[in-house]
This record gives structure tokens, sequence and C-alpha cells, in this order.
């Protein structure tokens, strides 16, 4: 059998974990699509299952939903870079934006090539449960700025009510369930990204990733 090469090795690595992390959640689950037949995937849907804000109502008050589904790509220039990422349902977050073209934002200090999918999908559950957010007109500057008025004003008047809206631990120590088979079948699926747009042990004492958008 050939030697893998560095990238290929990295991406099976992080399919397995991702498998680790959805086995050991009650709350994540996810999709993955091959694109070359024989190598691990590139590309991925993930869902939450807890709750978050899906928009606000006449009288500006939460929606809540408890599904929430983001896109991640892992392109070539990964893991220099981070995932592309692009929100596939309705939210109501300062850092990621509600509207087309529904960009995910992190800060770019945070990423580095030693951090993995698993790290980035356990950061957006929790920008979800709005454990994670930057609202304040300071850097790294909120991507969505009506979101970000309005998170302030809420706060102010006490529309938003608790926080987080949901405090669940999004990961256990232990497996939960089943983990997910790679499929047999190496079907090619394509999704449209736009160019705009967290290892299976807990990191100790890891400062929350700041916010910024990533082109």
């Amino acid at each position: 059998m050939p030697t893998e090469d560095p990238r290929t090795r990295r991406l099976r690595a992080e399919f397995e974990q991702m498998v680790d992390l959805a086995a050991r959640s009650e709350l994540i689950e996810f999709e993955h699509f091959l694109v070359v037949p024989g190598l691990p995937p590139e590309r991925y849907i993930v869902t939450f299952k807890c709750r978050g804000i899906a928009s606000i109502d006449e009288s500006y008050r939460p929606v809540f939903a408890t599904e929430h589904k983001v896109a991640l790509y892992l392109d070539g220039s990964y893991p220099t870079t981070p995932p592309r990422m692009k929100w596939l349902t309705p939210i109501w977050h300062p850092n990621i934006e509600h509207a087309e073209p529904h960009r995910v934002c992190i800060d770019n200090t945070w990423w580095t090539p030693g951090r993995t999918l698993s790290k980035v999908v356990l950061m957006l559950g929790e920008m979800v449960q709005y454990k994670n957010y930057h609202a304040d007109q300071t850097p790294p500057y909120p991507i969505d700025l009506e979101v970000a008025r309005w998170m302030l004003w809420a706060k102010e008047q006490g529309v938003l009510g608790r926080i987080p809206v949901d405090d669940r631990e999004l990961r256990r120590a232990e497996r939960v369930k089943l983990a997910e088979e790679p499929p047999e079948s190496s079907d090619i699926v394509i999704l449209s990204w736009h160019k705009q747009t967290t290892s299976t042990e807990p990191p100790e004492q890891e400062p929350v990733p700041r916010i910024r958008i990533i082109e």
C-alpha cells in the first residue's frame, strides 16, 4: 500500500476525530462527502441539536430553534488556513451573517495548523449556544452589525433573557452512541461556496477564540 501524503493523513485523522466527536455528543451530528474516490472527505455538513436564536419576531424578541446546520470545506489551503464555512439554517448571531452569503467569522490569530476540524465544530456549537459571541463595536468587529446592535439593545432592555441560551456541554468524556462508519461508495457531491466567506481530548485552558471574517 503506497504511503499517504501529509494532507491525506491529516484529512483522514480529521474524519476519525469527527466520528469520535459525534459519538461523544448528543447534540452534534454530521454528514460527510467524498469528492475523490479512496480519499478521506473534504466537505462536511454539521448539525447542532442545541438551542440557539434563529431570528427575531415583529416585537424584536428572539425566536429560538433547536436545529442548526453549517457547511465546512477543507480546501487545498487547509490546514494552513481555517476551513471555509457557510451557515445553512436561519441564525441570529453577531458573528454569523443572517443574510447571504451567510459567512462565519473566527479570529485568524486563534487558528494555527495545529487546530483541528473538531475544535472548530465545538467552537461553532458554542456560538449557537451563545457561550461564544462578540457584539461590541471593538476589534474584532462583529460581522453582522444588525444582530450586534439588536443584541446590545436586547441585553439592556432585558429582552434577550438568560445567556448562554443553552448551557449544556456539547461533548461528553465517554462515547454516547455508535460512531458512524465511512460509506463504501464515493459519490461526488458538489456544494456551493462563497469565497468570502473544535482532537479527541478536550484542550486544557484554551483561550476562547475571538472573531474575524475569513476571506
